[in-house]
């Protein structure tokens, strides 16, 4: 059995379509497509995930539809088998600028749709963004559809992420990690307000005051430095075995990869790297390890993490 035809169907009507999904209902109904089940989602009224067959086809195709009007995704849904899986991951893998977010994505699933949930969890995701057209987010995960003969499916589905920006360049990398970047900024309130003093706690916080930090004692031991710029971004001695932790949260532009920030890191403290998960540098008699936390690759979030 082949499914290249139904792959070149989501291709041209879901993936090449992805700006105008509001069509694709009414494009699939000329091909002979008929809404055949619906799973209506308890947690958001009027919206419901609607599976589109068609007579003597084994493939099918689902969106998300709601009571507005607008679909938020598009979905192909083929029999549940190690080929259909491979047609599908062929399909991914030629897709430009392709990242693996499965980590990311599934560590926001108390977000989808109850009804979702548990096919969601067992499924791979990846974003992709051609240079100058739309971002697109696809996951490949157990369908909550039944096929002909209720047979198990499995599903492709793609919507489109807004927020992507076209691939870096290498002077936009260069530019993103230079002194005068926000990078660049963390980089300065590390030195100024973490290392100056480190491992000194006390230290660290009459310091971070009289340059205008607060100081605020958590409940479970720690403190965290406030500052309008930063917030509670700031965290010292929180929630750590360590003897001395200072770790700064870096909100950086997503594009970086955790090997480019993290080198970078490393190279604006002279820092020496150990192994791939510290660094180590000698300041005021003490050996201490610089570390880079991943928070949150896809939103790039992290901490930049100095431990004695």
């Amino acid at each position: 059995m082949t499914f290249d035809p139904a792959i070149e169907i989501f291709s041209s009507h879901c993936v090449q379509n992805i700006d105008s999904l509001r069509s694709t209902p009414a494009a699939l109904k000329e091909l002979g497509y008929v809404a055949s089940n619906h799973i209506p989602f308890s947690g958001d009224a009027g919206v419901q995930d609607i599976l589109m067959t068609k007579v003597d086809t084994a493939h099918a195709f689902s969106y998300q539809f709601n009571e507005s009007g607008s679909v938020d995704n598009c979905a192909l849904v083929l029999p549940d088998t190690t080929h259909a899986r491979s047609a599908l991951m062929t399909f991914v893998n030629k897709r430009p600028n392709l990242e693996d977010v499965t980590k990311e994505t599934v560590s926001f699933l108390s977000f989808a749709p109850s009804e979702f949930v548990a096919f969601l969890v067992k499924g791979q995701f990846w974003r992709s963004k051609e240079q100058g057209e739309t971002g697109m987010n696809f996951g490949l995960f157990p369908s909550p559809h039944r096929l002909l003969s209720d047979t198990p499916a499995i599903s492709l589905s793609v919507e489109r992420n807004l927020s992507l920006e076209d691939p870096l360049s290498d002077e936009n990398r260069i530019a993103l990690l230079s002194t005068n970047s926000k990078f660049g900024e963390l980089i300065e309130t590390l030195k100024t307000v973490g290392l100056t003093h480190a491992p000194d706690v006390q230290e660290i916080i009459k310091n971070a005051e009289s340059i205008g930090y607060k100081a605020k004692a958590s409940d479970g031991g720690g403190y965290w430095l406030l500052s309008p710029t930063f917030g509670k971004d700031i965290q010292l001695n929180l929630e750590t075995d360590c003897s001395f932790e200072f770790a700064l949260r870096a909100e950086l532009d997503s594009r970086l990869t955790p090997e480019e920030i993290r080198n970078a890191l490393y190279s604006s403290l002279s820092a020496d790297p150990k192994s791939d998960e510290f660094a180590s540098i000698g300041h005021n008699g003490y050996s201490l390890k610089l570390s880079l936390l991943e928070e949150s690759r896809m939103f790039g979030y992290y901490y930049f993490i100095l431990q004695h």
